[in-house]
């Protein structure tokens, strides 16, 4: 009886349909460039160079070289191609694990507030930052395709110096850009 099997083949035919694939994994990118607004200057123990935010060491840092807060102030990273970006993680401030001769470089220095997130196609928006320690995530939902990131200053937690002298030196210690191509 056709009538019966009809639906019954749609059916199995149905069934035999592939699921979709699933998503790949994101993936941390390799950066061809890292370049910034400004840095500070270097002197003979430390360097503050962009390079340093994408050193995995995060007792190095990328401080900005202006002479305020480094409000508008900004790290870039580029890759080849056009990827589809995911996650922007940082450490908005200097990360030293253990207190030297000037104090703890955390609260001695600037921590980044709060940040523009900006792509190279165009699209940003402003992210805040908790005044913690360590890693932060941004989750950037929809992924954006991009060819690089920029993390621009917005507004900051100051820093303070032993003796309360306001220092004024605000920067990244390490910046990782996740996502798939």
């Amino acid at each position: 009886d056709r009538g019966e099997d009809a639906p019954k083949g749609r059916e199995e035919a149905s069934q035999r349909q592939q699921a979709p694939a699933p998503a790949p994994d994101p993936e941390q990118f390799r950066y061809v460039q890292v370049s910034a607004s400004s840095e500070y200057p270097s002197n003979r123990t430390y360097s503050y160079g962009p390079d340093n935010a994408i050193d995995g060491n995060p007792e190095t840092w990328w401080g900005e070289g202006a002479e305020d807060d480094g409000l508008g102030e900004y790290l870039q990273v580029s890759w080849t191609g056009a990827k589809d970006v995911h996650e922007v993680r940082l450490i908005p401030g200097y990360l030293k694990y253990e207190a030297d001769k000037y104090g703890d470089r955390w609260t001695l220095n600037n921590r980044i507030r709060k940040a523009e997130i900006l792509f190279s196609g165009g699209r940003s928006f402003e992210q805040p930052f908790e005044d913690t320690k360590g890693w932060h995530t941004v989750v950037v939902d929809p992924p954006e395709e991009a060819e690089w990131v920029r993390v621009i200053v917005r507004d900051i937690y100051p820093g303070y110096s032993r003796k309360g002298t306001r220092v004024k030196d605000s920067g990244i210690s390490e910046i990782e850009v996740w996502g798939v191509e």
